[in-house]
């Protein structure tokens, strides 16, 4: 079920309201009749369309069952191999040229060595997103090969590639990786009591890590005063846990403030997603393209899920027809993953976007889509156990 996108999304979101109607936190709003509705929707439109791809196909998938003697010789394949090797010249000239050009990283800026250089300015616009894509790529093979085939050397370059995130103090590229892993292990490896524990104890080390980086930007004390939670919030407690239970539920409080926004009734924020940062304002202001008008409840927590750009293009309604067709395509992966790796790493990217859609819509976004249109354009489909 936790490979399955419908699946995954209707369990993910009714988790995501049940937080939120906990109210620990005196910022949040009472959640509106409208609302409720309109995530009611989203969840009902995923399982419609997990119904429909389902009668289409006359073929119930709940999880694919992977060839895994086929993934295996996939990512170990000539062709595969040369593709990670373009891919990996590539990324490190690219990085090579940003790390010149800005002489010096975020996170050792942050401990006072050295040039000032903010997380928010490191990175070429619109290019530093590709460079993203394709570490991802390459990382999430790499991890798989480890899980097949584990070697030293192979885990120091996992390892080496995991650091870069650290390094430009991105919590939301780290927490990508950390997530995307923990999809191809379930894919490949399935969950077992024993691995369950494993990935809750990864979690629990990835929401301190999350809490000490936010310390690192923020501070402990201004974050918790923003938070304003309900109780008086215990110092022995790690900052982590109300760093992620706000940060995944304030996104709603916006929702729930903006039930009333007035939409394009357009693609326009969705088509933005795929534009390069330093184009899209040049391009809205060329088509006379206003931003709506979006009320956030706290300008700090200025976030509001992935429903945002589709509420404001297409309002409470019609947005519903946007998830039926993700949820169509996302089914058309699980069924294509069985025996197609591409598609197998197509789909961890499609479940990252369901955990991360209470944050942001990675489905039209640009390094995302990048991240699938690599997998399913560069390298080769398998030639063997189709």
């Amino acid at each position: 079920m936790i490979v399955n996108p419908a699946l995954l999304y209707a369990v993910f979101w009714f988790f995501l309201l049940f937080l939120y109607n906990l109210r620990l936190s005196n910022v949040l709003l009472p959640i509106s009749k409208e609302a409720l509705f309109f995530f009611s929707a989203s969840i009902g439109m995923f399982l419609f369309g997990y119904i429909l791809f389902s009668l289409i196909t006359r073929k119930l998938i709940v999880r694919p069952k992977l060839q895994l003697g086929t993934y295996q010789k996939w990512v170990f394949s000539k062709d595969t191999t040369k593709v990670l090797a373009v891919l990996t010249k590539v990324l490190l000239a690219g990085l090579s040229a940003e790390l010149i050009y800005f002489q010096n990283l975020p996170l050792i800026s942050l401990l006072g060595i050295g040039k000032t250089v903010l997380y928010t300015d490191f990175g070429f616009p619109g290019i530093h997103g590709l460079f993203n894509a394709i570490l991802l790529v390459i990382i999430s093979i790499l991890f798989v090969r480890q899980l097949f085939r584990p070697t030293k050397l192979n885990l120091l370059c996992i390892m080496l590639a995991f650091a870069w995130p650290i390094l430009l103090v991105t919590r939301q590229l780290f927490v990508t990786v950390a997530v995307q892993f923990i999809f191809l292990y379930i894919l490949i490896r399935g969950v077992s009591f024993k691995r369950f524990f494993r990935i809750f104890l990864l979690v629990c080390g990835l929401v301190l890590m999350f809490g000490y980086i936010g310390d690192m930007r923020s501070g402990r004390d201004s974050f918790i005063a923003l938070a304003s939670p309900t109780v008086e919030y215990p110092d022995y407690l790690p900052s982590g846990l109300l760093w992620v239970y706000i940060y995944m539920v304030s996104p709603l409080n916006n929702i729930v403030n903006n039930m009333d926004v007035v939409p394009y009734y357009a693609p326009v924020g969705t088509i933005s997603g795929l534009i390069p940062s330093f184009a899209r304002s040049f391009l809205m202001d060329s088509l006379g393209v206003s931003p709506p008008d979006w009320n956030l409840v706290n300008e700090t927590l200025n976030v509001s899920s992935m429903h945002e750009k589709f509420l404001t293009d297409f309002g409470p309604y019609f947005s519903n027809f946007v998830y039926l067709l993700v949820s169509f395509f996302s089914c058309f992966l699980l069924k294509r993953s069985s025996k197609d790796p591409r598609y197998g790493f197509a789909l961890v990217v499609i479940l990252h976007a369901i955990v991360f859609s209470f944050f942001a819509d990675f489905l039209f976004h640009l390094v995302f889509v990048a991240q699938l249109v690599f997998y399913i354009a560069l390298f080769k489909r398998p030639s063997f156990n189709d």
